[in-house]
């Protein structure tokens, strides 16, 4: 018979306990009541973490990875080790339903472009009667839908475009994706994963968000950067307008920040992030964020392009990562 291992929170995390009715054992029990039946009923076998006998991943928990033909991954209270697990299976390229409790927020690595099940954590019998045919359905598309992985193919191909190697070359990429989301889990997993209220409030979010940063000394930025990165996001640095605009032709961003004075081939360019702003907007029409960080924040707001497309300007390390929240999150941090 056919398998389908679940990759899932074992226990609940101590600062969300009462979010769950102060059930420490809540998934244990989603686990048998919800995921179990659903996965038996369109006819797999359901494997869990527990079933090969540790919470801590091994060699075994690799195995059935692999060999499964689905992956149930359940992203509720964004546990590190089930996006380690993800992250093994994308980038093997095998399928993968993709579900999460109503009770966490937004999901990472974009994965709000990728078709996910949300499901009511609740498991009184009437909320069970209409949340077991549903999850079902979802199972039954993502087999119909063949022996790939939907994340590789957005994620995948914006990271492989990143770094320096044979982009024809697809097991190179996917290992490096691999060491990418791995990384960003490491970060994740040392701000407090087990207890999330501990963490600023925008931390948790950013997870894996795109920074284009741009700026000639990048250097003068690596606090505001390790902040950044310590959330989860990717950063990637361009020293100039040109660079800039060649990793925008690569690679998909989810916010650009930029200096307004820069050096440039040699030459001092005091207007280069507007100019910048202006071909982003005007000539390759790409519409993503724009921060401008600043010594001389007054002068940045009071330019005419700066105004036209609503531009905020930082001159602060605590101004800018507010921003960068506001912007990414919709919302300050």
């Amino acid at each position: 018979m056919d398998t389908c291992f679940i990759a899932m929170p074992i226990s609940t995390p101590g600062g969300l306990i009462e979010d769950y009715d102060n059930d420490g054992d809540h998934f244990a029990h989603v686990l048998d009541h919800l995921f179990i039946p659903a996965i038996e009923n369109i006819g797999l076998k359901p494997i869990s973490p527990l079933t090969v006998g540790s919470p801590v991943i091994h060699a075994e928990i690799i195995k059935q990875i692999t060999d499964a033909q689905l992956l149930l991954c359940d992203m509720s209270t964004l546990n590190a080790n089930v996006f380690f697990e993800l992250g093994i299976r994308t980038a093997l390229n095998l399928p993968v339903c993709l579900v999460q409790d109503t009770l966490t927020g937004s999901p990472p690595f974009d994965l709000n472009l990728v078709n996910h099940h949300r499901y009511n954590p609740s498991l009184t019998p009437w909320i069970l009667k209409d949340e077991m045919p549903r999850l079902q359905k979802h199972l039954q598309a993502t087999l119909a839908a063949g022996d790939h992985n939907a994340m590789w193919g957005i994620v995948g191909l914006t990271r492989r475009a990143e770094a320096p190697i044979d982009s024809a070359d697809p097991v190179a990429a996917r290992i490096e994706l691999l060491e990418n989301q791995v990384r960003v889990l490491a970060n994740f997993a040392q701000e407090g994963v087990q207890n999330p209220r501990s963490t600023s409030n925008f931390l948790r979010p950013l997870l894996a968000k795109r920074i284009l940063w741009v700026d000639d000394i990048p250097e003068n930025n690596s606090y505001e950067r390790s902040e950044l990165e310590r959330a989860g996001t990717f950063i990637t640095i361009a020293r100039s307008t040109a660079e800039a605009a060649e990793k925008l032709g690569r690679e998909k961003f989810d916010l650009i920040i930029s200096d307004v004075d820069r050096q440039e081939d040699g030459k001092r360019h005091r207007s280069a992030g507007f100019e910048l702003l202006q071909m982003l907007r005007e000539e390759l029409r790409i519409y993503t964020p724009v921060i401008f960080y600043t010594g001389n924040p007054a002068s940045a707001a009071k330019n005419p392009l700066a105004q036209k497309y609503r531009t905020p300007v930082a001159h602060s390390s605590k101004q800018l990562i507010n921003l960068v929240s506001q912007e990414l999150l919709g919302s300050g941090g």
